[in-house]
């Protein structure tokens, strides 16, 4: 009896808490479960097996009254047409660029085109980020187009009518010959 028993320890019940500035030792985390939670969680927000690219090849288009043309080479995916181009003028000016054709939610029966573009040039008034919308109507697959060129005080802007034609030689990458006609940009 000459010892004096140890002072029970505190339980964290309420009637007993526990004093402030003590901690608690924490049980270590099991780390399967958390990992299962984060792997279901990643698959609920991927993104569903989607259909394949389709490379649908090179469509080429022209305005009337200019000697531009534009060759674009596209792929698709679900309802949606991506593009890659390059509208040129001889060797005065080349704009490139990507953009996007779709049905037209606006025009039953037509197909929207926008295509946004660069070039290092001083044409288009010295703008140098030019976009291009245009409403293409089937078969032939012409219609309206807006232009907008921007970058300096007072924009670029032309319309008219823009016509799909048949890639030729003269509008591949590697040819660089004398238009025929003035360009829209100059």
């Amino acid at each position: 009896m000459g010892q004096d028993a140890p002072e029970p320890r505190p339980s964290c019940r309420e009637d007993n808490p526990t004093p402030r500035g003590r901690r608690h030792r924490q049980r270590p985390l099991n780390r399967v479960p958390l990992l299962s939670l984060v792997v279901v969680i990643l698959m609920a927000v991927a993104p569903s097996p989607s259909h394949a690219i389709t490379d649908l090849g090179e469509f080429c288009f022209n305005f009337n009254g200019s000697s531009d043309t534009i060759r674009a080479e596209a792929q698709t995916s679900a309802n949606i047409v991506t593009l890659n181009f390059r509208w040129r003028l001889a060797n005065a000016y080349e704009v490139v660029g990507a953009g996007t054709a779709t049905a037209s939610m606006l025009v039953p029966g037509s197909f929207s085109l926008g295509l946004v573009g660069t070039h290092g040039t001083s044409f288009f008034g010295g703008n140098r980020i030019c976009s291009l919308f245009a409403t293409l109507n089937p078969p032939t697959f012409s219609g309206s187009f807006f232009v907008q060129c921007a970058g300096t005080p007072v924009p670029f802007v032309m319309a008219g009518t823009i016509n799909q034609v048949a890639c030729v030689a003269a509008m591949s990458p590697e040819t660089l010959e004398e238009g025929r006609g003035p360009g829209l940009g100059e």
